[in-house]
């Protein structure tokens, strides 16, 4: 008879030093405050201004004088999405080297009127662009990350929300688009969870709606959600970031705002869209609010295990 050699379980990779044993890192799917805490707080990769002459294809493809309203990456860096107000348009470039935007090529364009903030779906399958700054959030189709239809699928009015506003438009969405929570500004201090299910903005159900707590600042942007959906970022302050969280997904009744943290080394007035890929939060990219398109790469110092 052969002897049966014993089953070997198959552990972890881990890597030796002295007395420590460190697990191989994953990709980190939490942010740390921006001036300090686990990893240090964030520094400036890079950063980049059409005013300065930075950005001279994406520059020449917004009639030399873009206004920067809108950001979004697909995850691997290949294509870059930005908005103008003052040209009206919206367009996708891809990028020979990963998130290089001076490596920028025009894929796609769509024209919106004053187009004020873009996200996407986690899947990339679907574009949602705030248009008429906040009157209406309009769903496109998209494939790759970049949209690939001239007409929306369906769309939302605020009106149809209550909401009268100047200042309206404000929105976190569901990584699939099942849901917006919505928010009212100038008069419509409220939130309003929004059903959308499958993306169908035209069949807007209201699930819940909260008045801001006295304590709440409103952003000029914000990020997406991440961290099972209670958390984003938003760009609040001159120039500052606040992190802000509910207690659970969708639980608007415990919106908590935090304070602004400055930056350091951005010379943007205030950053408006905000970007990073939840499944691996080593960076963040913000975009100015302001005149030209101004654009900024930073790194969280996050720890990877």
């Amino acid at each position: 008879m052969f002897a049966l050699r014993p089953h070997r379980l198959i552990k972890p990779r881990k890597y030796q030093r002295g007395n420590i044993v460190v697990g191989v890192g994953l990709p980190p799917t939490s942010i740390p405050a921006v001036t300090g805490g686990p990893g240090g707080g964030w520094t400036l990769i890079d950063e980049w201004e059409t005013s300065a002459g930075d950005l001279a294809s994406i520059s020449a493809a917004f009639n030399g004088s873009p206004r920067g309203t809108n950001l979004w990456w697909s995850p691997d860096g290949t294509v870059l999405t930005l908005g103008s107000s003052s040209d009206d348009t919206v367009k996708s470039f891809s990028c020979s080297t990963p998130f290089d935007p001076e490596t920028a090529s025009q894929i796609s364009t769509l024209g919106i009127l004053n187009p004020s903030s873009l996200r996407m779906n986690d899947a990339g399958t679907q574009c949602y662009i705030n248009i008429v700054v906040g009157d209406v959030w309009a769903n496109f189709p998209a494939s790759g990350h970049t949209f690939s239809g001239l007409a929306s699928t369906s769309d939302i009015d605020k009106s149809e929300l209550g909401f009268t506003g100047s200042s309206d438009g404000n929105a976190l969405f569901a990584p699939d688009g099942s849901y917006i929570l919505w928010d009212g500004g100038n008069g419509s201090d409220e939130t309003v969870d929004v059903q959308t299910t499958g993306g169908d903005f035209d069949s807007p159900v209201e699930i819940d709606r909260q008045l801001y707590p006295e304590t709440v600042t409103l952003g000029i942007g914000k990020s997406r959600l991440y961290d099972g959906q209670k958390k984003w970022l938003q760009g609040n302050g001159a120039p500052g970031i606040a992190f802000c969280e509910m207690d659970a997904a969708r639980d608007i009744a415990t919106i908590s705002i935090g304070v602004a943290q400055s930056v350091a080394g951005l010379t943007f007035v205030r950053p408006r869209e905000i970007w990073f890929n939840p499944a691996d939060t080593r960076e963040v990219w913000a975009l100015g609010d302001q005149t030209g398109i101004k654009l900024a790469r930073f790194a969280t110092n996050v720890p990877t295990f």
